[in-house]
């Protein structure tokens, strides 16, 4: 199982690879974005069955911490028209 996931996103319709938070209980990650960039990236979550929900927009560089209940899926990224310029960097830990 990853523990880490890094991406360069410079493109609309990009985003990292799913980090996967399973099992039973409680799970803590870490995600953040450097970098420069014009653009809302999106993070999101997949449930075991497929569905995908959008959690949380951001504009700007960050740093989260988070606690998902469940087995869940993570990534974050520009969806379609939510892209400027420049590259974000993201890197998600659990």
């Amino acid at each position: 199982m990853v523990d880490e996931i890094e991406a360069d996103l410079s493109a609309s319709d990009t985003f990292s690879d799913w980090l996967s938070l399973r099992g039973v209980g409680e799970h803590n990650f870490a995600v953040e974005a450097t970098g420069s960039f014009v653009g809302t990236l999106t993070a999101q979550v997949r449930s075991v069955n497929g569905n995908i929900v959008d959690l949380e927009d951001f504009t700007a560089i960050f740093t989260r911490q988070g606690t998902l209940n469940g087995s869940f899926d993570f990534r974050i990224g520009f969806k379609a028209g939510n892209y400027t310029s420049g590259t974000a960097n993201i890197r998600i830990r659990r």
